[in-house]
């Protein structure tokens, strides 16, 4: 998670940590934390071995309409954040042309791209 923290680049405070899989069904998520919810996620999905970053928003920095508050944009030096991109089933090399192209118009050159 070095290179996640590194990359933030952020004057909010940011939280974050790795997702603990449970079985709702016989696992009490703690209260006495407004995060416990936001980081436990079904057994199921523990393949997906997630991290999640949490930006609390104060109550006066919430919009006055009364749509609800979807997310909070948290700026990051993606050259710092991602170091490799994997290309999977690309067959005819479309994909990873497109990739290269995108990667390069954004000024991302430096990343290492590998076809699997």
């Amino acid at each position: 998670m070095g290179a996640l923290k590194r990359s933030i680049k952020s004057e909010r405070k940011v939280y974050g940590g790795l997702v603990n899989y449970v079985h709702y069904e016989t696992y009490f998520i703690p209260e006495g934390n407004m995060f416990y919810r936001h980081v436990h996620k079904q057994i199921r999905y523990a393949d997906e071995r997630e991290v999640r970053l949490l930006a609390p928003v104060e109550p006066n920095q919430i919009p006055s309409s009364s749509a609800p508050v979807k997310g909070v944009r948290i700026s990051v030096d993606l050259t710092t954040l991602i170091q490799q991109i994997w290309v999977v089933g690309d067959h005819n090399g479309t994909s990873m042309a497109a990739l290269k192209e995108y990667l390069e118009l954004k000024g991302q050159n430096s990343l290492t791209l590998k076809a699997v």
